[in-house]
């Protein structure tokens, strides 16, 4: 149980502001604002999700070209359970991203997408940023079937 104080609220929040400044950044395609939520040597990895595990800058490209083609993305991330511990700060938190695809006809089909992020955080001069990331229980699929990666 964490206890209640305007320091302990203030770093939830900033640390739930990146998670929000994550996912507003990859629906709008803003690279510049996605990149500002991770420190300089973050770590990545996207292999849940058949993605690469590396840099920062390695994975930011990966999902960059992999929503390019979707006009339309959302992603949900709930379910945070953050923990504070000084300067550093962990949270686990649930991701659900329906992406429409151009189906013709002036129609989109929908790609669905889910899992878990596993993230670290750390206090920084800039504020609290994301150190490391780990994606859990990858899946996708369209329709009714829903096929899990890992």
């Amino acid at each position: 149980m964490w206890r209640v104080t305007s320091d302990s609220v203030s770093d939830r929040l900033a640390v739930s502001d990146l998670l929000d400044d994550y996912a507003y950044g990859v629906d709008t395609k803003d690279w510049a604002l996605v990149a500002s939520v991770f420190t300089y040597d973050a770590v990545l990895d996207y292999s849940a999700f058949a993605g690469p595990n590396g840099s920062a800058a390695d994975v930011l490209a990966w999902i960059s070209e992999s929503v390019a083609s979707f006009p339309l993305t959302h992603h949900y991330i709930t379910n945070r359970r953050i923990r504070i511990d000084g300067d550093t700060a962990t949270c686990t938190a649930e991701l659900f991203a329906p992406m429409g695809m151009p189906a013709g006809d002036d129609k989109m089909k929908l790609l669905m997408t889910g899992g878990r992020y596993v993230d670290t955080f750390v206090r920084t001069s800039d504020g609290w940023k994301i150190s490391s990331r780990r994606c859990e229980n990858g899946w996708m699929g369209t329709g009714p079937n829903i096929a899990q990666f890992r």
